[in-house]
């Protein structure tokens, strides 16, 4: 019966370790509400915090939104990760508009010495007060992928669905080669 339990002593530490581990990073489901746009992050000067010697106020809500977003974004518990993927090295706007925060993550070309980012490097949310993800944009995606037409698409561009491909004729010009 002695051997029989100390047998299981370790299944029962590594599986107490993984529940904390889980527990410890939990994941926020992340939707993808189109109907969300999201405000222009750069078209005015943002407040730096903690640039001077004024005091800032932050709500609970906001930090937990920012604190969502940057988990998200960047987890935690990653050793030895270049300086451009740690949290520290990123730059943090927030804009709250009625019930949604949304944030902007950028890469600070200064805190690791760059002098250029790095392309499709940030990434903007918008969190819900209650702290679900309503929306991530990276860089780089559209914001709005339905409209692929343009006004200087001449035709070209069509809209279809997810894994489909249209027909193509091969053209009606032989081959001057």
């Amino acid at each position: 019966m002695r051997i029989r339990i100390l047998s299981f002593t370790p299944v029962i530490l590594l599986a107490s370790c993984a529940l904390f581990r889980h527990a410890s990073t939990v994941q926020v489901p992340v939707g993808d509400d189109p109907s969300i746009a999201f405000p222009p992050f750069f078209d005015q000067d943002a407040i730096d915090v903690g640039a001077s010697n004024s005091p800032y106020e932050l709500s609970g809500e906001a930090l937990r939104a920012l604190s969502i977003a940057a988990e998200d974004f960047r987890p935690s518990g990653e050793e030895g990760l270049p300086c451009q993927y740690r949290k520290e090295a990123q730059t943090y706007r927030l804009i709250r508009q009625g019930d949604i925060f949304f944030i902007s993550i950028h890469e600070n070309l200064a805190h690791c010495g760059h002098e250029y980012p790095a392309l499709d490097s940030g990434v903007r949310y918008a969190i819900s007060r209650d702290g679900r993800i309503l929306r991530r944009l990276f860089d780089g995606q559209p914001e709005y992928p339905d409209s692929l037409t343009g006004p200087d698409d001449s035709g070209h561009w069509f809209k279809g669905e997810l894994g489909a491909s249209p027909t193509f004729d091969g053209g009606t010009t032989p081959d001057a080669g």
